[in-house]
């Protein structure tokens, strides 16, 4: 389905539900179950997501390319503190 021989990084790359995607599919009641889960929740737990899936994104990130990484970090970092 990905092209690679491992799922290792696709999960680590879209986060750890992706696995539970394929049985979500074939259950009867998965649109009525969806379907009353609250806008506010869904937003909360997309939120909670996101956090755990942040740290691990940076990791990847450096080590694809340090020098990048570190690079754009600083202009981050000098943007806030207004330096060019």
């Amino acid at each position: 389905m990905t092209g690679l021989r491992s799922w290792n990084e696709y999960i680590v790359r879209s986060g750890e539900f992706v696995v539970f995607v394929d049985d979500a599919l074939r259950q009867k009641d998965l649109l009525g179950r969806l379907q009353s889960v609250s806008y506010e929740i869904y937003y909360d737990e997309r939120q909670r997501w996101s956090l755990r899936l942040k740290e691990t994104t940076k990791r990847r990130r450096f080590r694809r390319n340090p020098t990048k990484y570190l690079k754009e970090a600083e202009n981050r970092y000098c943007a806030l503190i207004g330096q060019s």
